[in-house]
């Protein structure tokens, strides 16, 4: 039961909003833009939002990359093979490559990042991503091998995650990498400047990037968790570029002359994640009914202004292993007689009943302002499982409380959480 948010709304200032004058032209190569999540700490391999983590890989790079094709590709990596048996994997690293701090980026600093990921007492949130990987040793100066504690095909897009950034051995051993809020030099084409957690950091221009200084001098990421603050600070002139606008916001931004709007794919989703610890959920029956009773093309419609698409599964075109499924129809009496089978009844008040008890009230929770409208989005579903009697408590909540109760939620699996995601290896 989910809508996949198949474009996302990107907002580029074509000029200095508000400005009075032009720029001075020591800004005319920086780039500021406003994102929805908080920038937790300054080491990727510790972050668990993407957006986050987006702006820390332009400092923090992986062994290797997704391409927009989907294709796994070469960065801190040349190339990989597994040896026989399934169980190592021999990785060939780029030559030529140094930190931000002048150290070498060869073998022994590789295997001091998985010795770091595997032994740590620090919680690593991305950890599971990595798979059975158990270690690493060098080969030679430019070779390592990773051993697995199975087959894993997966073993190439693993390495492409923010959780195995290769930091400098020295961010490691100083203690930056625990602290998170401390800068932590890595091999990317921008270098960690300055930082106010979790509001902004600023990165500069590596002169040095083995493939070839940026062209701009200077990025700035502010945090702003919420939606119509986001574009507040957009629009004010604060930041160049806005994204995660919602409908509203669009139509908003795009009333401004002096500002350009693109719509671009996407692979994000929205998700419903169902309470598994409720008995009644358990009911194959129930869950039926309740994506029966979602009319998608209608949200797609209403409230994301065509800019999505309803989900066929929960994950979407673009993304590896994605197959086309069918997508859940509107239709609220197949619900209903979903229901029945399973002695589910309306009663009086219109909400379901059984053997003279109520369906139980599903606790659900939401986020407001770190997707597009996500906190309307969780309104209109509530209001749709209403329609075919089954009661919800709905909770909406700020990103940083929401996330944390979120997975709080999933452990206990006793109410349903809205949730959008995409895969976080890019």
């Amino acid at each position: 039961m989910n809508i996949r948010t198949s474009l996302l709304s990107t907002v580029i200032a074509a000029g200095l909003i508000g400005a009075a004058a032009p720029a001075p032209a020591q800004e005319d190569d920086t780039l500021r833009m406003v994102i929805a999540a908080p920038m937790q700490v300054l080491n990727p391999q510790r972050i668990t939002s993407v957006l986050a983590a987006s702006v820390l890989k332009l400092a923090v790079e992986q062994l290797t990359i997704v391409g927009t094709d989907g294709t796994v590709q070469p960065l801190l990596a040349e190339s990989w093979e597994v040896e026989e048996g399934g169980l190592n994997w021999l990785v060939t690293l780029r030559e030529g490559v140094v930190f931000h701090d002048g150290t070498p980026f060869d073998a022994k600093a590789a295997v001091a990042n998985f010795e770091y990921l595997m032994t740590t007492d620090v919680p690593i949130p991305g950890r599971t991503h990595l798979g059975p990987i158990s270690g690493a040793e060098v080969v030679d100066e430019h070779t390592i091998r990773v051993t697995t504690t199975e087959p894993f095909s997966g073993f190439p897009i693993a390495l492409s995650h923010y959780a195995a950034s290769m930091l400098s051995p020295a961010s490691i051993e100083n203690g930056a990498a625990d602290s998170g809020s401390e800068v932590i030099a890595g091999t990317g084409p921008f270098k960690m400047e300055s930082f106010q957690l979790p509001d902004r950091v600023t990165l500069v221009r590596n002169n040095n990037y083995w493939g070839g200084a940026p062209g701009m001098a200077r990025i700035e990421a502010i945090s702003r968790a919420d939606e119509q603050t986001r574009l507040a600070t957009f629009l004010s002139g604060e930041a160049d570029a806005a994204f995660y606008i919602s409908p509203e916001g669009l139509r908003q931004a795009e009333s401004d002359p002096s500002v350009k709007t693109e719509i671009k794919p996407a692979i994000r989703q929205f998700l419903l994640q169902l309470p598994f610890g409720m008995p009644v959920i358990q009911d194959k029956n129930v869950r039926l009914a309740m994506n029966h009773a979602i009319d998608r093309e209608q949200i797609v419609e209403t409230v994301y202004r065509g800019a999505a698409s309803p989900a066929m599964a929960a994950i979407g075109p673009g993304v590896i292993g994605f197959r086309e499924e069918y997508v859940y129809s509107y239709d609220p009496d197949k619900a209903l007689a979903l229901l029945a089978e399973s002695g589910w009844t309306p009663g009086e008040d219109g909400i379901l009943e059984k053997d003279g008890e109520d369906f139980p009230t599903i606790p659900f929770l939401a986020s407001r302002g770190r997707y597009p409208s996500d906190a309307r989005l969780s309104q209109i579903v509530a209001g749709y499982l209403r329609q075919i009697g089954i009661p919800t408590d709905l909770r909406i909540e700020e990103f940083a409380t929401f996330f944390a109760d979120a997975r709080a939620d999933a452990q206990e699996g006793d109410e349903m959480v809205q949730m959008s995601w995409h895969p976080s290896r890019s």
